[in-house]
């Protein structure tokens, strides 16, 4: 959402790193959904409430795990779209 409160998708694919996480900022994802339940231990509610209200993209270090995350965006979509019947 932005701050009008409209919702607003973005195709992301190719998109360069940089210009992906400045819009990362602009909403609420996946993984900040567990930072901000605390349930995910490598990042805290503070840490997204920070991110999203800081100027500049927060840079973290990209590993393994951060990629297969990525690599699996679209499989995990799927299955979740069968299991709840949405398109």
């Amino acid at each position: 959402m932005n701050i009008l409160g409209a919702k607003r998708l973005v195709n992301t694919t190719g998109m360069p790193r940089e210009k992906w996480l400045r819009y990362r900022q602009f909403g609420l994802g996946g993984s900040d959904a567990g930072a901000i339940l605390a349930v995910n231990p490598y990042r805290s509610p503070m840490e997204v409430f920070r991110d999203k209200l800081s100027e500049f993209p927060i840079e973290t270090e990209d590993n393994e795990a951060m990629r297969q995350g990525r690599d699996l965006e679209e499989y995990v979509a799927k299955r979740f779209c069968e299991q709840e019947g949405k398109t």
